[in-house]
């Protein structure tokens, strides 16, 4: 049995992959063709997608363990990767709905293999992103993001909640996630200590930001310049560029409190697409 401590998503990846591969069976055409909250994007697109992701992961997590920060696909930079990603894209587009389900399937085991196999003086390699290396640790967590968000995005019910059962893992994940986006984001600076704070389920913890970096307080009790406030469903849809802010602040669906200026500042660093 492989010993996956060191992740939260890696298990959860493992219980999820599985029904997403039934759901994506049981689509007939009609559905497979059904446009998704991405615009442009069918579940065809989606799916095809999240297949590419999972071959991604693989890859760059394979490089990276092997001391290769290098993208996937044969490409040489972000550029041609670029390029092969969308000629890929192509080939899955092109597949009855059958295939491209079993191609999903088996992209998703290849990764998770590859997850299993990873020994703890290797999660802190970097592997390659067209945003910046990124350690070999934070894969896992990144793809169980992935998978939930484009599950929501099939769906297309904007109004509607995440669903998933790991919910309350990307939660948790969140609080790692925030610091690092506002690290690796170019954005505004502001120096302040910010709380989050969300419901069903419930969780809160602080980040403070200076001179460009971010720390996270998972216990913070000090005083905060300002409080973000949400259901853990749409504190994740929101940071991960789901749903247009100002209305979720008119309908009170995201709260703010203390220095609107200094959190206006960090909803447009950290709330946008990864």
């Amino acid at each position: 049995m492989a010993d996956l401590s060191w992740s939260i998503s890696a298990p959860w990846l493992a219980r999820e992959n599985p029904r997403l591969a039934a759901l994506f069976r049981s689509f007939g055409e009609a559905r497979w063709a059904k446009p998704s909250y991405c615009p442009g994007w069918t579940a065809v697109h989606v799916v095809s997608h999240m297949t590419l992701g999972a071959r991604f992961y693989a890859s760059v997590i394979e490089s990276g363990r092997q001391g290769r920060l290098e993208p996937p696909f044969g490409a040489k930079d972000a550029a041609s990767f670029r390029q092969s990603r969308e000629k890929e894209m192509e080939k899955l587009l092109a597949l009855p709905g059958a295939e491209r389900a079993d191609r999903f399937e088996a992209a998703v085991g290849a990764l998770q293999r590859t997850l299993e196999s990873l020994m703890p003086h290797e999660l802190d390699l970097n592997g390659w992103h067209p945003r910046c290396p990124t350690p070999i640790r934070n894969y896992a967590d990144q793809r169980l993001y992935e998978i939930i968000l484009h599950e929501w995005d099939i769906r297309n019910e904007p109004e509607s909640d995440i669903t998933s059962a790991a919910l309350g893992a990307a939660v948790e994940i969140l609080m790692e996630r925030i610091p690092f986006l506002w690290e690796n984001t170019e954005h505004p600076q502001v120096e302040g200590r910010f709380r989050f704070e969300t419901k069903n389920p419930d969780a809160g913890w602080e980040m403070e930001t200076r001179a460009g970096k971010a720390a996270l307080f998972r216990e913070g009790k000090e005083k905060c310049d300002a409080l973000l406030s949400a259901t853990a469903s749409d504190m994740v849809l929101l940071v991960c560029g789901r749903g247009p802010v100002p209305e979720r602040i008119k309908s009170g669906r995201l709260g703010i409190q203390g220095d609107r200026a200094k959190a206006d500042v960090l909803i447009g660093s950290v709330f946008r697409p990864y």
